[in-house]
């Protein structure tokens, strides 16, 4: 009788609380969009157009060096 009584009382270790919320609460979605004005973000997208045709060009330039450095350019200028 007294192991029934201690087993009723017994409670689950299924039920952990610790007096937190299980998952972070979110916060409400609140897109980006609209925070610039059309021509600000046309005029980041021009200037980031530039940017990449410059790199474009200095990795050309650079891939073009590298090919006279290696001789694999010249030899293959060369050939008889």
């Amino acid at each position: 009788m007294v192991c029934l009584t201690i087993f009723l009382f017994h409670k689950p270790r299924s039920n952990h609380r610790t007096g937190k919320q299980w998952h972070e609460p979110k916060a409400a979605f609140r897109p980006k969009a609209g925070n610039s004005t059309y021509e600000k973000r046309q005029a980041e997208r021009i200037a980031m157009a530039a940017v990449k045709a410059k790199e474009k060009e200095m990795k050309e330039e650079k891939e073009a060096e590298r090919q006279v450095r290696s001789g694999w350019y010249s030899l293959c200028l060369h050939t008889d």
